[in-house]
């Protein structure tokens, strides 16, 4: 509606840009929309990791790609390797 808000309006999925002061749908500049509060954040919040699919924080990585939350980045990755730890395949996360 062309207005300048306060807050991005969660019913509507949006989530405040700081690079780009706009409500997106997707997150810019490699950062992931928080569920908790509804900003685009570099490093997600605790229980949380970034999905580089669909640039949102999100509780389980995807199952196909990216498939290991790294506790380290707080992100998806598809390989624990260069990361802490090892594959958990019933968690999906390094550890």
């Amino acid at each position: 509606t062309r207005q300048c808000l306060r807050d991005c309006p969660a019913s509507e999925g949006l989530y405040a840009d700081s690079s780009t002061h706009m409500c997106a749908y997707t997150c810019s500049n490699g950062t992931f929309g928080s569920q908790l509060s509804q900003k685009c954040v570099i490093t997600c919040d605790p229980d949380y990791w970034g999905n580089p699919l669909n640039t949102m924080c999100v509780t389980t990585c995807p199952s196909t790609i990216y498939s290991y939350g790294e506790n380290g980045t707080r992100t998806c990755v598809s390989s624990c390797v260069n990361h802490s730890g090892f594959a958990d395949n019933m968690t999906r996360i390094c550890r």
